[in-house]
C-alpha cells in the first residue's frame, strides 16, 4: 500500500508563546527530525500544512521533494482545518495517511513500524491507555472526515466516522508528548539523549577561542548555521530557544573579538532583513567545527585507555 503522511505546523498551539516546529533538537529542528524519520520509514511523500512563520520553515527546510499547503485562515481555525487540507490534497493519492502535528516530533522508527504493519481503517498509538500520535488513517476513511462538520476536532472526527479503530500497544512514552512547555522541551531532549545512549559515562571535549575574553564557542558556531540556513537572526535565535538580543551579543562580540564582520546584513522589506554568513565568517565556522570533531574523536579513542578500569 502507499502511505503518505501528513503533517500540520500551522499553528503557535494553545497557550503557546513560541513556534515549537522550529525548536533545536540534536542538532537540527524538531521539524526537520518528524521529516527524517519518516522518511526512514520508506514514506517518500509528505505534505506540510503551514501558516505561522511560513517563510521561515520553507527556508530551514530544504527539500524539493516535501509538498507546502498554507492554510491562509490559520489565525481563526484549529488544527482540523490544517488536517482537512491536506487529506483533501492526498484524497485518490495514496492507500492511507500517516498523520503527526509538528509539536510531536520524536517519533521513532519502531512505532511508525508497528503502526505501517497493520491494515485498518484507524490506527493509533496507545502508551499507557493514553492514545497519541502519529495515526494512521485509511483513504476510504477520507471522505467521511472531509464531510464532518462536528465539534471537538479531529479526535471527535475520528471518532465518529471511523468503523475500524486498532489501538497499537507501544512502549515509547514520545507519542503523547506534545511540547506545550519549557518542562516538556527539557523532557524531551533527554529522552532523546537516552535513545543515543548518551546517558553513558563519555568524554566531552569543547575548547572555545579567547582573546581578552572568551567570544567563540560551538553554541555561536550552531547560532551562524542556522542564521545562514534561515537567513533570519530572530529565526535562529528562535531554533536555539535564546532571545534575540542575547543572539546579537553573541554576534556581536565574537566580531568585535575578530576583527571581521561574520554576517552580512540588509536590512528592510517586506518580510524584514536577510542575514547570511560572510565568506570568512562561514570558512571560522567550518574550521570550529572540523577541529571540535577531531578532538572529540581523539578523545573517545582515549578513554577506553585511561577510564576503561572505572566504567
Amino acid at each position: 500500500m502507499k502511505t503518505a503522511a501528513l503533517i500540520t505546523a500551522a499553528g503557535m498551539g494553545s497557550g503557546k508563546n513560541r513556534f515549537t516546529p522550529i525548536l533545536e533538537l540534536g542538532g537540527e529542528t524538531m521539524i526537520e527530525r518528524s521529516i527524517r524519520t519518516i522518511k526512514e520509514a520508506g514514506i517518500e511523500l509528505i505534505v506540510l500544512i503551514t501558516g505561522a512563520q511560513q517563510n521561515s520553515l520553507k527556508k530551514i527546510i530544504d527539500d524539493e521533494e516535501l509538498i507546502f499547503l498554507d492554510n491562509p485562515d490559520f489565525h481563526e481555525t484549529d488544527m482540523f482545518r490544517s488536517v482537512c487540507i491536506g487529506l483533501k490534497y492526498l484524497q485518490n493519492r495514496c492507500d492511507r495517511v500517516l498523520f503527526n502535528p509538528a509539536d510531536v516530533p520524536l517519533l521513532s522508527t519502531e512505532t511508525l513500524t508497528l503502526l505501517l504493519s497493520t491494515k485498518t481503517e484507524l490506527t493509533i498509538p496507545v502508551y499507557n491507555r493514553n492514545q497519541g500520535h502519529p495515526v494512521l488513517i485509511s483513504s476510504g476513511l477520507i471522505p467521511k472526515l472531509l464531510k464532518f462538520k462536528g465539534d471537538g476536532g479531529l479526535r471527535e472526527a475520528l471518532k465518529q466516522t471511523a468503523s475500524e479503530i486498532q489501538a497499537v500497544e507501544v512502549t515509547d512514552k514520545t507519542v503523547l508528548l506534545d511540547i506545550n512547555s519549557s518542562a516538556e522541551y527539557r523532557e524531551l531532549i533527554a529522552i532523546e539523549k537516552s535513545r543515543n545512549n548518551q546517558n553513558a559515562v563519555r568524554p566531552i571535549i569543547g575548547f572555545e577561542l579567547d582573546r581578552q575574553t572568551r567570544f567563540f564557542s560551538e553554541r555561536t558556531a550552531r547560532f551562524l548555521l542556522f542564521i545562514d540556513r534561515s537567513g533570519s537572526i530572530q529565526t535562529a535565535a528562535q531554533i536555539m530557544n535564546i532571545s534575540y538580543s542575547k543572539g546579537w551579543k553573541m554576534i556581536n562580540e565574537a566580531e568585535q573579538e575578530l576583527g571581521f564582520k561574520l554576517l552580512n546584513r540588509a536590512a528592510g522589506g517586506a518580510e524584514g532583513g536577510q542575514s547570511e554568513m560572510t565568506d570568512r565568517g562561514r570558512k571560522l565556522v567550518n574550521a570550529f567545527l572540523e577541529m571540535n570533531k577531531e578532538l572529540n574523536e581523539t578523545a573517545r579513542d582515549l578513554f577506553p585507555k585511561h577510564f576503561g578500569d572505572l566504567f
